[in-house]
């Protein structure tokens, strides 16, 4: 069995070759222990062998000002079931094998912070995360992780809207390198 080494570096790969090929890149999410922490690794798997090119996992966050309405429940149900973002790592440590898809968490700064982010880059990364999204996290902060977030190798996945300007776009393609093309 080939041993893969995850992060920003396997992500990128995988999204380089999908695109070489002329496929569709199909990036689904879901939220981490949506339907508790037993069905997760099987949703991946079952995402996975659907041919997602990679698979977006939602952090059950209290207070997600970047999520609308049925992110936002998912996320309420997971907390039901207790799930927090150490229990997810902690099973991605033991299962990631299982799913071949490269792996972007979408969090917030705050359950980061929490966790601590020297010890929550070092641990994502032995969870096998290729990829980070977080929406509160803004450009001009991103210098708080990236330290951290480099030497986890893990890419940083910088999100702009359609108001953004060209000019806020290029710098942070100029920071952030990992996947913009303008």
């Amino acid at each position: 069995m080939q041993t893969v080494t995850y992060g920003k570096d396997y992500l990128e790969t995988t999204l380089n070759e999908t695109i070489n090929k002329g496929k569709k890149i199909f990036i689904p999410y879901i939220m981490a222990g949506d339907e508790g922490l037993d069905s997760f690794i099987p949703t991946l798997q079952r995402l996975d062998e659907s041919g997602a090119t990679a698979i977006e996992v939602g952090i059950p966050f209290s207070d997600p000002v970047a999520d609308g309405p049925t992110i936002q429940e998912a996320g309420i149900r997971a907390q039901d079931h207790g799930v927090t973002l150490p229990h997810i790592i902690d099973i991605l440590k033991e299962e990631r094998t299982k799913i071949q898809a490269p792996i972007i968490f979408m969090t917030y700064i705050n359950p980061i912070y929490k966790y601590g982010v020297d010890q929550f880059m070092l641990d994502a990364k032995v969870a096998g995360v290729d990829g980070l999204i977080i929406p509160d996290l803004p450009l001009e902060q991103t210098s708080l992780i990236e330290k951290a977030r480099e030497q986890a190798n893990i890419a940083q996945i910088q999100l702009v809207s359609l108001t953004s300007s060209k000019e806020r776009m290029k710098k942070s393609q100029l920071l952030h390198k990992d996947f913009f093309t303008l």
